[in-house]
């Protein structure tokens, strides 16, 4: 992690002290998911690739078109009719070399969530519809994960954090995104 490559690289992370040569190697072993390669999901992953992380799986079942273009930029005209996955795949590797991509060409469901966030230690959920927030939220409750989840449409966008397997000071549970939406039926482990 020392060498001057890395050193120069991400010398702007470095030297903030609340990120610093330690926070820095955290971000390092950490691991990331993104549910949804779209607008919020193709500017999540420019970051998430550009600040050092060392592993993010990508979640989509779509193919680039035309009408993507001009809010989700990681994509080129070039790219029309390819898998989302794969060209985000590209487009990560060419921003740091070093990181390590999985994809998962697939929908989002209940019979695959588990297996799919399974190694990675947080969860950001790009999706765009309820159903799919609902799959994610439980599997994150049961596995224990913290869980990003980002919505956008039109110019209104929200971000929550959920950490619903975790419990407050007076050991009462934090609270999950089907407490928000008032939807109590858990999908069973």
């Amino acid at each position: 992690m020392k060498d001057e490559y890395y050193l120069e690289n991400f010398s702007r992370q470095l030297i903030l002290k609340e990120i610093g040569p330690r926070g820095q190697e955290k971000i390092k072993n950490s691991s990331v998911i993104i549910i949804g390669l779209g607008g919020l999901g193709s500017s999540v992953l420019q970051y998430l690739s550009a600040s050092g992380i060392g592993e993010i799986g990508l979640v989509d079942h779509g193919k680039v078109e035309l009408s993507n273009l001009n809010r989700q930029v990681i994509y080129k005209h070039d790219d029309i009719k390819k898998n989302k996955v794969d060209v985000a795949k590209e487009f990560s590797i060419k921003l740091n070399p070093s990181l390590k991509i999985n994809t998962f060409n697939t929908k989002v469901d209940s019979e695959n969530i588990n297996q799919i966030i399974n190694n990675y230690d947080y969860i950001a959920d790009c999706s765009d519809n309820y159903e799919t927030r609902l799959v994610i939220n439980d599997a994150c409750f049961y596995q224990k994960k913290t869980w990003v989840m980002c919505s956008v449409a039109g110019f209104f966008g929200q971000i929550s954090t959920f950490q619903s397997h975790m419990l407050d000071k007076n050991n009462d549970p934090f609270p999950s995104y089907r407490c928000l939406t008032n939807d109590k039926k858990f999908i069973e482990d």
